[in-house]
Formats: C-alpha cells, structure tokens, sequence
C-alpha cells in the first residue's frame, strides 16, 4: 500500500506514551488558562473542560495501573498532581472572585447621591 505524504508537512511522532499524555495535559492547561488556545490564541480559562481532561487523565491513571515503565508512571503521576493543585488554585481563584464582584455589587455605590432624610422648610 502506498501512502500519499505532502513533503511540506512533518511527519507525526512515534507513537509514544508520554505525547498521549501530553496532548492531554496541554488540552488542560489551555482549559486552566496557562497557555493560549491553540485554535483561538486566547489565554481564557475554561474549568468545566480543564476538569474534564483531568478526568480524563485520571482514568488513564487508573485503567493503567500497573502496566506502566516506572519513567512513565512517574511522568503521569507528576503531571496529574500539577493539574489538579492548578485547577485547585483556579477553582478558589475563580469563587474569591465572584464573592468580591457580588460584595461589590451589594454595596452602595460611593458617588450615587444620598437620598435626604430632612425636609426643607421656606
């Protein structure tokens, strides 16, 4: 069977372990607003979908168990730690932040003018 290949474009990597992994882990951090989106540019977290590539890693963590080179078991276990302190860090990031834009919006505004309780009398 002959494959048609563009000179022009690279050749994919081996397959490898460790890129699965780290295609997973850059979908996260994109998603934790570490690293642009590859698609957009944008740095925007986007926790939901940061969670969901956790997950997803944590699943593999744990479907593998036992299966894994030592080197690879240690990789997936660091990048896994990583990940979850940051979306840790974001999640409580992201409710001090709305608890303070709440307070804000609960309190008086300085510069709106007080209604008078006293009464002008001529």
């Amino acid at each position: 069977m002959s494959e048609d290949h563009d000179p022009k474009t690279p050749n994919p990597p081996p397959v490898d372990f460790r890129i699965l992994i780290g295609s997973f882990v850059a979908q996260a951090m994109s998603c934790l607003g570490k690293v642009p989106n590859p698609m957009t540019g944008e740095t925007k977290p986007d926790l939901p979908w940061a969670r969901y590539f956790i997950d997803v890693l944590g699943m593999i963590a744990d479907k593998t168990a036992g299966n894994l080179e030592p080197a690879e078991q240690a990789d997936l276990d660091a990048q896994l730690s990583m990940l979850r302190l940051t979306y840790v860090d974001m999640t409580k990031a992201a409710l001090a932040s709305a608890e303070a834009d709440s307070v804000t919006k609960e309190a008086p505004d300085a510069d709106a003018p007080e209604a008078s309780s006293e009464t002008s009398s001529d």
